[in-house]
């Protein structure tokens, strides 16, 4: 699998894998810029298109993923960055630094 990274300022980054393409990669940094997500402070999130399903990925803070309030900020996040990358369902996962995943929602 070939998998592509945006940088986006010099800390924060999206890698882009599946079908997704570097121009999807770079619409959701533009739309996670927009929405203040990337504000060079070192974070990482994951687009990741196969057939009808597409998911969005972020790496967050050990325990994030038990807290509704970051639960529910990611995704209201992701609603709003939707239509860069194709619109809803995309399949919400929350994962820890090493890209294991606690927490997965479908957000339509």
């Amino acid at each position: 699998m070939t998998i592509g990274r945006v940088p986006a300022g010099s800390k924060d980054e999206v890698f882009y894998y599946g079908s997704a393409t570097e121009a999807d990669g770079k619409a959701l940094v533009e739309a996670f810029t927009k929405e203040g997500f990337l504000a060079d402070r070192g974070a990482s999130a994951m687009l990741a298109k196969g057939g009808d399903n597409t998911s969005i990925s972020f790496v967050v803070k050990d325990g994030a993923w038990e807290d509704p309030q970051e639960v529910a900020y990611f995704e209201r996040l992701v609603r709003a960055v939707a239509p860069s990358v194709g619109g809803l369902p995309i399949k919400l996962r929350l994962v820890d630094s090493k890209v294991h995943s606690h927490d997965e929602v479908l957000v339509n």
